[in-house]
């Protein structure tokens, strides 16, 4: 710990803390929304027959990889 930080008082020092825990709430809260919205548009996706199945994804990969140098 620097001497800087030694010095900040205790009151200094939770509001940090509390700071950059709200930032990471934030941060994972905003992660969750994206991906939960990925996860909307996939379905509807599938729903709409525009994706693949697994089984078509896995065998197409499979033919890639037996194909590649």
């Amino acid at each position: 710990m620097s001497k800087e930080a030694a010095h900040r008082s205790r009151p200094q020092v939770v509001r940090e803390v509390m700071d950059e825990f709200v930032q990471a709430q934030r941060a994972a809260r905003e992660y969750d929304d994206f991906l939960h919205g990925k996860v909307r548009a996939a379905q509807s996706s599938m729903q709409a027959g525009r994706g693949s199945s697994h089984e078509v994804v896995e065998a197409e990969f499979a033919a890639r990889y037996v194909s590649s140098p």
